[in-house]
């Protein structure tokens, strides 16, 4: 229902916008634009999800949810006070790929070290002795902890 709300009031937002700015105007700021993307993206997948059809699931609209949180980013680069911010963490980016590259590394080998020393214990194989006790354990499965 919230959902719903805020894509009608973000439709309105743009709709307002593009009348009163007119379309070649509100079309040249890449801000108009994005919020627009953002904005028409949620009103597609709220008729998908709510218009009567198989697909039931909500992870869509959870997803452009999330994705809508991106436009308080435009704000780092609008209010004066994080506009310093905004340009140093820009400016930041280039430098940390090779960090970033070394912590993608190092994640990649500790989760194929899991693979290799964990990888099939934990099923719901009944004749797997040791899935078959943790199956059993309150904690593991009142947290809905389950092999991929």
């Amino acid at each position: 229902v919230f959902e719903t709300s805020f894509t009608a009031i973000y439709v309105v937002e743009a709709s307002l916008k593009i009348m009163v700015n007119g379309w070649k105007k509100y079309a040249e700021s890449p801000r108009n634009m994005f919020d627009l993307t953002i904005t028409i993206l949620a009103l597609l997948a709220t008729f998908y999800v709510y218009y009567p059809n198989t697909f039931n699931n909500s992870r869509l609209i959870q997803f452009v949810v999330m994705v809508r949180v991106l436009r308080l980013g435009r704000l780092i680069f609008t209010i004066d006070a994080f506009q310093l911010f905004g340009a140093v963490s820009l400016d930041i980016i280039p430098a940390a790929i090779p960090i970033f590259l070394v912590l993608l590394f190092f994640e990649y080998a500790f989760a194929s070290l899991g693979m290799a020393l964990f990888g099939g214990l934990i099923t719901r194989d009944p004749a797997n002795q040791i899935s078959f006790e943790l199956l059993l354990a309150r904690d593991f499965v009142d947290n809905a902890y389950w092999a991929n």
